[in-house]
């Protein structure tokens, strides 16, 4: 890798800030100490830039595949539009246009990658459903090293994403 550090976007929950729905973080020390030292981590927290309060309710995914809506478990509050429009906005700011890489928190409505519960009513109808941020990344950067933090737990993956960041140009 040259001497300009790349840029990776990274959940910010996994960073250790204190952004969930419960206040809590979800800091993942193994992946901060093999990544910090080689690339500058963007903190990226989609439900708290919409100014979503935290802590905040659950919110859940909610339909079906091709409609997907993101809901807050006790008011009931849509947030799907809000999240859509932002993401779409988000994605397209300088500090993230020079990511060449990113790691979301799995399980997230907003940000997992085919982890995400979904639900008809309140009967779970899939576990591999897609957080609405993640989605629009994806759609938008289809050639952006996109995964999910547990998964660079694996050496073998962890090696893989990292050869496509350093490889990576938008």
């Amino acid at each position: 890798m040259d001497s300009k550090k790349l840029i990776i976007g990274i959940s910010s929950c996994l960073l250790g800030e204190k952004v969930r729905y419960d206040g809590q973080s979800k800091r993942d020390d193994i992946l901060i100490n093999k990544l910090h030292h080689d690339f500058i981590l963007l903190s990226i927290c989609p439900e708290v830039e919409i100014g979503m309060p935290v802590p905040r309710e659950r919110l859940n995914l909610i339909g079906s595949s091709d409609n997907l809506k993101m809901i807050a478990d006790e008011t009931g509050k849509d947030w799907s539009d809000e999240m859509r429009e932002f993401s779409k906005m988000r994605i397209l700011q300088s500090d993230f246009k020079n990511i060449s890489g990113l790691i979301l928190k799995s399980k997230s409505p907003s940000c997992g990658i085919k982890t995400v519960k979904v639900l008809n009513n309140s009967e779970l109808i899939s576990q591999n459903g897609t957080g609405l941020f993640a989605e629009v990344a994806m759609k938008s950067y289809p050639t952006l090293p996109i995964i999910e933090a547990q998964e660079l737990h694996n050496d073998d993956v962890y090696t893989d994403f990292i050869c496509r960041v350093e490889n990576f140009t938008m």
